[in-house]
């Protein structure tokens, strides 16, 4: 049985605390000039290995290419642990406000949760209500009020109360999982793995949801077919020359990387001004995986260009893997087509 653990909504601020961060207005500019969809077979920094090389070839600057067998890549993932995020749509832009529960919320938090954890399920639903009253956007309070249900096996009252806090707010991952789980005690798997995955991709790098969609799939039929875009790679620059350092399969991705972050121009030609390598942009990392494609034969066995999946990949396996906050600006379209390849490509 997967553990469950109710994320801590925080304490000490009255309210709904409105925070806007810095980094949802610069995703929210990401996203405009990205695109969707985006034609790739139109865009000009979808570069072949070769193109790549020839760039290399007349620059200014000396690349030095370096075949590193035994380079690994151990890049920490984050995951959103304490997720209270609601989403909202105002004049056709996308925003994230963060918020945290009242003194008076948390207080009837805590009480619902120590009558959970003593089975005592019909006074946990009084206590989660209550929060309702202080904190009305809370909307996480459903999905406790659905697992207290589950909890005591009424399975249609956690059912109808997890489609509630998802209908309140799609972007939170705990009703979906809470809800896969639902489905998988009443039957409906198909149903069970479309909410688990919909969970993965909102928290992208929790080990339970993965692990409980990949169980999900392996149970049913339906294997799980467990690769991923990890390049072994790094480059950096010293004494004023480039170093490209790369286990061979990961070579085309790591040539494309270091222009992106090295060459004069080429960014700033893309993408413009706003560019800076720290931060992940789909056009930088598509452009180094369509570099790669010919050098990795794991990816382009998987890779169907004419399968319209090019763009989903790139945000299931490298966007929202990096940076899990992403996903929440994604539109809904979007994001039920990365749904979808993820139920075609793994």
């Amino acid at each position: 049985m997967i553990n469950r653990e109710k994320p801590n909504p925080g304490t000490n601020i009255k309210g709904i605390k409105m925070i806007k961060q810095k980094i949802i207005l610069f995703y929210t500019l990401l996203l405009i000039s990205t695109g969707y969809p985006q034609n790739t077979g139109n865009s000009r920094y979808l570069l072949s290995a070769a193109e790549v090389l020839k760039i290399m070839e007349v620059s200014k600057i000396t690349y030095n290419i370096i075949d590193s067998s035994g380079l690994s890549q151990n890049a920490e993932l984050s995951v959103l642990s304490d997720q209270n995020y609601i989403q909202k749509e105002e004049d056709g832009s996308t925003s994230i406000l963060q918020y945290q529960l009242s003194d008076e919320g948390m207080s009837n938090f805590t009480l619902g949760e120590n009558e959970f954890k003593s089975r005592s399920y019909s006074a946990a639903i009084h206590y989660y209500t209550k929060i309702l009253t202080t904190d009305k956007n809370y909307y996480k309070a459903y999905s406790y009020i659905g697992d207290s249900y589950f909890a005591n096996g009424n399975y249609d009252s956690a059912k109808y109360y997890f489609e509630l806090a998802i209908e309140k707010n799609f972007i939170d991952y705990t009703p979906h999982w809470f809800l896969a789980d639902t489905f998988n005690k009443i039957g409906d798997h198909d149903s069970a793995i479309k909410e688990m995955t919909i969970a993965h991709l909102l928290n992208r790098n929790h080990p339970d949801i993965f692990r409980g969609l990949k169980n999900f799939r392996n149970n049913w039929g339906k294997k799980w077919d467990d690769w991923e875009i990890n390049p072994k790679c790094r480059n950096y620059e010293k004494d004023g020359k480039i170093y490209v350092e790369s286990y061979i399969d990961w070579i085309g991705y790591d040539m494309a990387d270091a222009l992106w972050k090295y060459e004069p121009g080429f960014a700033d030609g893309i993408i413009g001004k706003r560019y800076n390598d720290s931060l992940v942009y789909y056009q930088k990392e598509a452009s180094c995986v369509m570099a790669n494609i010919n050098s990795n034969n794991m990816v382009e066995e998987r890779i169907i260009l004419g399968d319209n999946y090019f763009q989903e990949m790139i945000w299931y396996e490298i966007m929202i893997k990096k940076v899990p906050k992403l996903v929440f600006l994604l539109p809904r379209d979007f994001f039920n087509r990365i749904v979808d390849y993820v139920n075609k490509h793994h």
